[in-house]
């Protein structure tokens, strides 16, 4: 089966994928080095940074830190959590609203490395 590559010119953030993950509506979640995440419905990317507009200007807002470590679907509600270099970003499927956690908010580190849940819907995360 023949195979796509995506670049920035067909709408990516940035040419480094570091985390991937699909949702419960089959949009690809690519995370990147330096330009927050792409999200791919079937027929185009939409980007997600730290400031809407910050690169692209049709970029929304999104996740806290540029750069992306880790993406993982929740089993139980369907939410994308991702593990960035500024804390822990959670995106709900249901709301489509964006929550942040960072050492503020009690975490250990703001770089967050490794993402797990469990068939409850518990998140485990690694810094």
């Amino acid at each position: 089966e023949a195979s796509t590559e995506y670049t920035t010119k067909d709408g990516l953030g940035d040419n480094n994928g570091y985390a991937i993950a699909c949702d419960k509506k089959g949009r690809i979640w690519l995370g990147h080095l330096n330009h927050g995440v792409s999200v791919f419905n079937g027929q185009k990317w939409q980007n997600y940074e730290v400031v809407a507009g910050l690169s692209k200007p049709d970029s929304l807002a999104g996740p806290l830190g540029e750069r992306i470590f880790r993406i993982a679907m929740n089993p139980k509600d369907k939410d994308i959590w991702i593990g960035t270099s500024r804390g822990l970003a959670r995106y709900s499927n249901s709301d489509d609203v964006w929550t942040f956690y960072s050492r503020a908010d009690g975490l250990a580190s703001d770089q967050i490395n490794a993402i797990a849940s469990d068939t409850d819907g518990n998140i485990y995360i690694g810094t």
